[in-house]
């Protein structure tokens, strides 16, 4: 330790790869297999009460739809801004770990609500 001051090196841009892919991949597969799930299940609940679902159902639908699509590009901002600043890393690296659980979070808040 020299000068009183540690210097950090800069994370690695696989640090930032491997969440953003992951992050990425369970977004694609929530918003296009997942939707079409929770669609289906959603008008089979609605056909067998008899009832008419109304637009509530089919508004939350498509917020989980969207909002896991939100979140994927959310995932691919954070990727592509962290390639050529070494000092965002660490940050971006954080926020795409986060944005994993949210991701299902949101899919399995609204797929509940609907």
């Amino acid at each position: 330790m020299t000068g009183g001051m540690l210097r950090r090196e800069p994370w690695r841009q696989r640090t930032v790869i491997v969440p953003a892919l992951l992050t990425l991949l369970a977004c694609t597969l929530l918003g296009t297999v997942g939707w079409y799930f929770l669609g289906v299940a959603i008008a089979f609940n609605c056909g067998m009460s008899g009832t008419d679902c109304g637009t509530v159902a089919k508004l939350w639908l498509a917020a989980a739809g969207i909002g896991v699509w939100v979140l994927a590009a959310a995932a691919v901002i954070l990727l592509v801004a962290s390639r050529g600043r070494p000092g965002v890393r660490r940050s971006a690296a954080i926020a795409c770990w986060v944005l994993l659980p949210a991701a299902v979070g949101w899919f399995y808040l609204a797929g509940r609500l609907a």
